[in-house]
């Protein structure tokens, strides 16, 4: 079964025809450039990632001072201070 649709009304909806043609006339506007720019903002973050890459992965010399206060014993944890945290970081 076949439905046309085309030229026919449904309960006040009509159909359009949204295809648009295309001629050989020159254009009535002239053509516009896209244009793109940086703001400031933009700079300036580009500008800060670059300089936190600059910066090893992993600070060897952070963690080796932990290791070594941790076998040592002189690591200390402040559960208040953990506890807190966990709280903080939930709201």
């Amino acid at each position: 079964m076949r439905i046309d649709l085309n030229g026919a009304s449904l309960n006040g909806v009509v159909r359009e025809d949204k295809t648009k043609k295309v001629s050989n006339k020159p254009a009535e506007h002239p053509s516009v450039e896209d244009k793109s720019s940086l703001s400031q903002d933009t700079v300036s973050v580009s500008s800060l990632e670059a300089h936190a890459l600059s910066f090893p992965e992993v600070r060897q010399e952070k963690v080796d001072a932990l290791r070594e206060a941790v076998q040592n014993g002189q690591y200390k944890v402040d559960p208040d201070k953990v506890a807190q945290a966990m709280i903080e970081h939930l709201k």
